[in-house]
């Protein structure tokens, strides 16, 4: 009982300091610079309170994956408050705390049995269910920085139409430029991609003992995502910088990582 308060309860504050630190990119909106901050540190001590008690009253092997998701869920937050003030980047201030918020809430799942596993993972290994642990982590990173990319590709798009229909008084102060969103989606790629990687690496180690119809089409289609998104960085690395079709692939990208994540459902039913 008392985990489970304290994960909803961090669960809350995460989403409300992620929120807070959202919106003070938006200029219009006047919300003090430390508000975020001092949400964020209130749910890592709530969590960090949780976190040990769930720890306290372990009951390994069968929670061994939730309870280490939750330990990483907290850990970049805990990062992310400790560097900020020597590491500025509008990256990870939106990117971190989502991927906190994913990952806590599988692993809330997986700890109360919402959330179907196979039976291999109840019976694996210590070293298959660190690399399971791992391969969930950085899936979601990768997905949540595609994502974000996407926003910004939107955004992107948005306000270089805005610009061609000469509606340029509603853009001010609004978004960044388009230089820098154009940035931002490209680096969001980058640090994806890498996650992704990873992710895909171990995804395809452990299929070794899912020889299945289904696992052939969950790691078919997150090669194909891997795959697109390699094409695109090479092409922006011979190419340079296009405009509008950075951007626009950009939203393809992550309109299959969205079709990914619904296969990925459908398995777990």
């Amino acid at each position: 009982m008392i985990v489970e308060v304290g994960i909803w309860i961090s669960l809350l504050f995460y989403f409300a300091g992620w929120s807070a630190q959202f919106a003070k990119f938006q200029h219009r909106l006047h919300i003090p610079e430390s508000l975020g901050i001092h949400i964020l540190q209130a749910g890592c001590s709530i969590h960090f309170v949780a976190i040990c008690y769930l720890f306290y009253q372990h009951t390994w092997p069968e929670t061994l994956i939730s309870d280490f998701l939750n330990l990483i869920a907290w850990i970049p937050i805990l990062i992310y408050l400790l560097t900020r003030k020597y590491i500025t980047s509008q990256i990870s201030t939106t990117v971190i705390p989502p991927f906190s918020i994913v990952l806590l809430l599988i692993s809330y799942l997986l700890h109360k049995k919402d959330l179907p596993t196979l039976e291999l993972i109840q019976e694996a290994p210590l070293l298959h269910q660190t690399l399971l642990i791992t391969h969930i982590s950085t899936l979601i990173a990768g997905y949540v920085l595609f994502g974000f990319s996407c926003i910004a590709s939107i955004i992107f798009l948005y306000q270089d139409h805005q610009l061609k229909t000469k509606l340029v008084k509603l853009l001010v102060n609004q978004f960044p430029s388009l230089a820098t969103l154009d940035q931002t989606s490209y680096k969001s790629i980058i640090m994806g991609f890498f996650f992704l990687t990873i992710g895909l690496i171990l995804g395809i180690t452990l299929s070794i003992d899912l020889q299945s119809s289904r696992s052939v089409l969950r790691l078919g289609f997150s090669i194909l995502i891997w795959l697109l998104y390699a094409f695109f960085l090479m092409e922006r690395f011979f190419q340079g910088y296009q405009r509008r079709f950075s951007a626009i692939w950009s939203v393809i990208g992550f309109f299959l990582v969205l079709m990914s994540l619904v296969i990925e459902s459908m398995h777990l039913v």
